[in-house]
């Protein structure tokens, strides 16, 4: 196929474009880093702007939208305001797909779609709407409305995949845009290297499930395969307590530190998948969250002693 991936920088894209590329798909990357700061770089890149830039060139059996601003917790809570305009992103791609007549689009939504309290986090749970990280959880939910109403208009087949806090090498792990995972191995490794000491914000007993990229990548092929056009979860149904993950990435590295529970956004006290709807593609996880773990370690200690 002739694929099309915005946001191909970043560290989904990195890992869905060498996916892509290694099954012999013809892929046109594009994300607004340069090229030189991408994170994995596909055979096609190119530096466009996919909120403002002139996309009417675009022409593909499937395009795929992973372009955000976006980052981890700390960053959605900082920056609430630009992580609503990713709306712009979203408008000016699905223009761009109605014009040109490409039959297959692809928008990467998020868990942050779902709102804070008890739930079972099936896709039918989104309601009411309450979208729980502020601008970046009610832009994902427009988002999605906005793709099913382009659809229904103008004909082409919508996948829409709810991601739930994914996380492998080649992505942020330091800055304020890594997620807990990294940011759990990157402390252990800070405190091994340099004695720094671990802190965890809030309490760490807010609950989480995380996905390893390459589970995700599977997922994201599986979508793509299927004739499911409504949002669907692509996440882990295992969950695990932010103070039990950093035990985790503090036994991976080999250290034992004492933890500073400080103050910092937390985040909902519970969000974890429910993949029933996924799973009738046939896709389920198969990359352990421990295992994720560790060859995320081995990525970011070598990366952090270059």
């Amino acid at each position: 196929m002739n694929v099309i991936v915005a946001g191909a920088g970043g560290f989904i894209g990195g890992h869905l474009c060498k996916r892509l590329e290694d099954r012999g798909d013809v892929v046109e990357a594009f994300d607004i880093k340069p090229v030189d700061k991408w994170y994995q770089r596909p055979m096609f890149p190119m530096q466009i702007d996919a909120a403002h830039d002139d996309l009417s060139w675009m022409s593909a059996d499937w395009v795929i939208n992973l372009a955000a601003d976006m980052g981890g917790l700390g960053f959605i809570h900082a920056h609430k305001g630009s992580c609503a305009l990713n709306c712009r992103i979203s408008a000016n791609i699905l223009e761009a797909v109605a014009d040109a007549s490409i039959p297959n689009y692809l928008f990467a939504s998020s868990a942050c779609v779902y709102p804070e309290g008890p739930r079972d986090f099936a896709e039918r749970s989104v309601y009411p709407y309450d979208p729980s990280e502020f601008g970046y959880g009610w832009e994902k939910l427009f988002s999605e409305k906005m793709t099913m109403y382009m659809a229904e208009e103008h004909g082409f087949r919508p996948a829409i995949a709810r991601f739930h806090n994914v996380f492998g090498p080649y992505g942020a792990y330091q800055g304020g845009r890594e997620k807990a995972p990294a940011a759990m191995l990157r402390k252990a490794f800070e405190y091994k290297f340099h004695g720094i000491p671990f802190e965890i914000w809030g309490n760490g007993n807010q609950m989480r499930s995380f996905l390893y990229v390459d589970d995700l990548v599977d997922g994201i092929l599986a979508l793509m395969g299927s004739d499911i056009e409504e949002p669907v979860n692509i996440g882990s149904e295992v969950a695990i307590s932010i103070t039990h993950l950093a035990f985790m990435a503090c036994d991976i590295v080999g250290v034992d530190p004492e933890f500073k529970y400080v103050s910092g956004p937390v985040g909902v006290s519970r969000r974890v998948s429910n993949n029933a709807k996924m799973r009738k593609t046939g896709w389920m996880p198969r990359v352990s969250l421990r295992e994720g773990m560790t060859r995320t370690a081995r990525w970011i200690e070598e990366s952090m002693c270059l």
